[in-house]
């Protein structure tokens, strides 16, 4: 697979994972724009309240930035995310000239298929209650600083979701986990996260190792969104930069 390609495979495997995502999510209305998809929630958390997968003609860029504001405008807490093969190309531009701030960038990595030396060391949450378990590792290594409500809400929705849960265990203990979205054309792989107390041990490793293995058995590439601060260590894996994934939000 090519990269030109590989961004539509990924676009397409983002979209599908927070969208699976946004369906568990208790009181929230999905959005179903024919220019784009989304939830909108009274809750004021980013997690209840984004669009993405735009898609459009140039001809309707206006009218896909103004259905966006009006969006924006019923929930300051909603954010855009645009992705390398969004259309139309200029869309973010569009949305800083109507009162949009870029709120955060990552870039999108991509590792092909090949044959990958090892053992796959993680093993799948296969009930509930290894699920739950995940999900809290998780929330504690990336949210441990927010509110006790927003922390169980993304428990309850990482648990309840449709995506796969991996996990390295040691001494009986989860040390390192992530988000597994397997779709037709990529592997998608999120929330990659090692304890913080055992970080540079090599958990990190074994577990992309892990997904490499998976990815070589399924014929996929993998896809994935990191700050980029984090992008020599993929490089180091063998992954490649291939496009962008922007953040807007409104200013109030």
């Amino acid at each position: 697979m090519e990269l030109c390609s590989v961004t539509d495979a990924a676009r397409r495997n983002v979209l599908q994972t927070y969208m699976g995502l946004a369906q568990h999510l208790s009181n929230a209305r999905l959005i179903q724009h024919q220019n784009f998809s989304g939830t909108i929630s009274l809750l004021p958390y980013a997690f209840c309240n984004f669009i993405m997968g735009v898609h459009g003609s140039e001809d309707e860029r206006p009218e896909i930035v103004h259905e966006i504001d009006r969006w924006a405008r019923l929930q300051p807490a909603l954010r855009v995310y645009v992705l390398s093969g969004d259309e139309p190309d200029s869309i973010g531009e569009s949305l800083t000239d109507i009162g949009f701030s870029l709120v955060n960038q990552m870039v999108q990595m991509a590792w092909f298929p090949v044959e990958t030396l090892g053992r796959e060391e993680w093993t799948p949450a296969n009930c509930q209650d290894e699920r739950r378990t995940i999900a809290s590792f998780m929330v504690q290594q990336f949210f441990a600083m927010n509110a006790a409500d927003f922390r169980n809400l993304v428990v309850e929705t990482t648990t309840t979701g449709p995506h796969e849960l991996w996990q390295i265990i040691d001494e009986r203990s989860v040390v390192a986990a992530a988000m597994v979205s397997p779709s037709q054309t990529a592997l998608g792989i999120y929330n990659v996260c090692v304890d913080s107390s055992l970080r540079r041990r090599g958990y990190g490793t074994a577990l992309m190792r892990s997904a490499q293995i998976r990815a070589h058995h399924l014929q996929l590439p993998i896809v994935l969104q990191c700050d980029a601060s984090l992008s020599e260590w993929y490089r180091e894996l063998g992954f490649q930069v291939f496009g962008e994934m922007r953040t807007f939000q409104r200013r109030n």
